[in-house]
């Protein structure tokens, strides 16, 4: 509101939303999580036994064709 002299429209706040999360990602995936996403960490459980352990992202999408 300062800069323009207006406020954003709602397109323009979408954009900001997606971007502002595209960033996030990026700060969570970094080199050293990468490495780990893709070749595993080992870890020694409980039972004394070595694992290797994936990290992964769950989400939840839907599409809402009625609204």
């Amino acid at each position: 509101m300062r800069t323009f002299g207006k406020p954003a429209t709602a397109a323009i706040l979408t954009h900001l939303r997606r971007e502002l999360a595209h960033a996030v990602w990026m700060l969570l995936m970094d080199d050293d999580f990468m490495h780990v996403y893709i070749h595993g960490l080992l870890f020694c459980i409980i039972d004394g036994i070595m694992r290797v352990l994936y990290p992964r992202f769950l989400t939840y999408s839907t599409d809402y064709p009625e609204k």
